[in-house]
């Protein structure tokens, strides 16, 4: 949108100086489309903090941003000074003078308009900032910025509020009907600045017509009119990425957080009236507030054929499993599940979650899975000093065609799918449970292996073919997965070893994960370290090479009894010690020779990742050298594609 009044004639490459350089020979439409570019990555340093995010102490020329592309020439100023877009989309976060510069070079282009909360919620930062250039704290300006909105009502293109009165709501939306406008953001955040709330009632019947909204983020408290009743009519024929969002968090505004059931009626309704939505993400972290979305919606079912990506966060009584089969009856491509459990809460209540996640893998084919279990010791934001747990049980399925083609290591792979920045099919089931601590030895309330359990009937109906594992594990939860890979996962073929995407990097290496190939509970060694039962199989078998060695029979049932190739990854960015180096192999030929000593020979070992520098690669030369000989004598093949990156 907006459009480039350029001052010059058109720019033929042709008619270029010989000796003049690339960049001047380029037209004023591609340099306006690279100055759209820049502007995306060096924002103006606005009056909300918005874009300052990203910046430490900001210099004078990072306040600038953007604006600096005008003081390289003649020429780049004069196709800035037309990019009425750009100058659009910061009249509203620029102090008054400079606003109203900003507003005359924008022409018509449509405005961002962002008003600022009537409390002050400014960074040190910012306020030193404003201070050091007069330009008054955010909240200062409202008053100036509500009035500007007011006076182009029609050129609104993006609006951001968070605590409207209900006469401000009238004066700002009173025309009805918004062409221009494009993302739409509404908060209910009124936090102590002495503004009431308004409710439905107060808003009394306003209705906002926006045919061309693709993008819209709403806080689960709105005044929302449900069908004819009173607050705001939402009519967004054309809405495509909706978010609703309620969080009971310590920074977060009790009024955005629902207090009843019924402040949530309107959910259902707008989410099934939008046809054609593609992505929805829904976050309700309500406590202990039951929903019951069946009543809400008066059993109305949605029927989205566009919807491609589902992302639902809260807690057990939010119910978003019944939320999730009322809109999205027919299982989007990519859903994405989690689960916020407390103390009190039931372990019963993942199981219809792992429901959905069964039949997404069913319905999409996806036969790789990721599963991972972290456990991390934290202090309470709401109570400050307070201790308490916090334990994470990922399981990530997705076709395990997209590993054919990884352009990237598998860990950013992960990091992209669990960031939704990547759109192959997928599904994603995540269940957080927080508790008291009480000491490293006594998580009685953290049963993340019982989780484990209730996916793993989606595991053992679908084909998983490819099984990922991480370094991060406790002996509860490896025995737990030793069950699930015995009885479940019969089929896999690949197991990949990756760096945890989960949490903060941990002492053990990848290739600890190998340890689940190694049922301790069948033999005597069960009370022995990796490194120990190493060893002592290294010694034993020195005189003779692994592949002469005959299998050894068992009773029981195997561990990934079909699996053929073993993909492990090396990362070595700084070396110390080559202790660390050291690790990461005997972890590896450990579990290659238990698995040829009991019959289950490894067919490939692929081995993958590198080093940042050809130094630490010289360092580790001879050890690899050593290693790779010795994995050879335990696999048919070895394919090393590490590299120096």
């Amino acid at each position: 949108m907006g459009c480039c009044l350029s001052l010059h004639k058109p720019f033929g490459i042709g008619a270029a100086k010989a000796g003049a350089s690339p960049i001047s020979r380029l037209p004023d439409s591609i340099l306006h489309s690279v100055f759209m570019d820049v502007a995306d990555i060096e924002p103006v340093y606005d009056i909300h903090g918005l874009a300052s995010a990203l910046l430490k102490p900001p210099s004078y020329y990072d306040c600038l941003g953007w604006t600096r592309l005008s003081a390289v020439c003649r020429r780049w100023r004069a196709v800035l000074l037309g990019a009425a877009q750009l100058w659009a989309d910061v009249v509203f976060g620029l102090p008054p003078d400079m606003a109203v510069l900003a507003l005359t070079r924008s022409g018509v282009a449509p405005l961002n308009i962002i008003i600022p909360p009537c409390q002050d919620m400014s960074s040190d930062s910012l306020r030193k900032l404003a201070s050091r250039k007069k330009w008054q704290l955010p909240h200062t300006h409202r008053e100036r910025l509500l009035n500007l909105a007011v006076n182009h009502l029609h050129r609104i293109g993006q609006l951001s509020v968070e605590d409207l009165s209900a006469q401000e709501y009238h004066c700002l939306l009173k025309s009805g009907i918004f062409d221009a406008l494009t993302s739409l953001d509404l908060e209910y955040a009124y936090n102590e600045s002495g503004l009431v709330a308004p409710s439905r009632e107060d808003i009394s019947d306003l209705r906002i017509v926006a045919p061309h909204v693709r993008t819209a983020r709403f806080s689960a408290t709105l005044p929302i009119a449900c069908e004819n009743g009173p607050g705001l009519h939402l009519v967004l024929p054309n809405l495509r990425r909706l978010k609703i969002c309620a969080s009971l968090s310590w920074n977060v505004a009790r009024t955005s957080v629902p207090t009843s059931a019924a402040q949530l009626r309107w959910i259902p309704s707008l989410i099934c009236g939008s046809s054609m939505l593609e992505e929805l993400d829904i976050e309700l972290l309500i406590g202990d507030l039951v929903v019951d979305w069946e009543l809400l919606s008066g059993g109305k079912r949605g029927h989205l054929s566009a919807l491609r990506d589902v992302d639902v966060r809260g807690s057990p009584g939010a119910h978003l499993d019944q939320l999730f089969d009322l809109i999205a009856p027919d299982m989007p491509m990519n859903i994405t599940i989690a689960l916020h459990m407390m103390e009190l809460d039931i372990l019963e209540t993942p199981e219809t979650y792992a429901s959905i996640l069964e039949r997404s893998m069913r319905l999409h084919s996806l036969d790789s899975v990721y599963l991972s279990q972290t456990s991390l010791e934290l202090t309470s934001e709401d109570e400050p000093g307070v201790p308490f747990s916090k334990t994470n049980v990922l399981v990530e399925a997705f076709p395990s065609t997209e590993l054919r083609h990884l352009e990237t290591t598998l860990e950013s792979y992960l990091c992209r799918i669990m960031t939704r920045s990547l759109k192959a099919a997928k599904a994603g089931l995540l269940v957080i449970s927080e508790y008291p601590s009480l000491g490293p030895h006594e998580n009685i309330l953290s049963n993340p292996e019982d989780t484990l359990n209730l996916v793993a009937p989606a595991l053992s109906r679908n084909e998983i073919k490819t099984l990922i594992l991480d370094e991060g594990s406790t002996e509860q939860w490896a025995n737990a997965m030793r069950e699930v890979m015995q009885s479940c996962l019969l089929s896999v073929t690949t197991l990949y070893c990756v760096n945890s995407v989960t949490s903060a990097s941990t002492e053990k290496p990848c290739t600890a994960a190998l340890r689940l190939l190694h049922d301790t509970n069948k033999d005597g060694t069960r009370n022995r370290s990796p490194l120990t039962r190493l060893s002592l199989s290294l010694s034993e078998s020195a005189l003779l090479p692994a592949v002469t060695q005959e299998p050894v029979s068992h009773n029981y049932r195997d561990i990934l009894p079909s699996l053929i190739t073993i993909v492990v990854t090396m990362n070595i960015m700084r070396l110390k010690n080559t202790a660390d180096v050291s690790t990461w192999w005997d972890e590896l030929i450990y579990a290659l020779r238990y698995r040829h000593d009991v019959g289950l020979r490894v067919r490939v070992l692929r081995i993958v990742g590198g080093w940042t520098t050809e130094k630490l690669r010289k360092r580790t030369a001879k050890m690899d050298s050593k290693m790779l000989t010795r994995a050879r004598t335990l696999v048919d093949e070895v394919v090393d594609e590490r590299t120096v990156s």
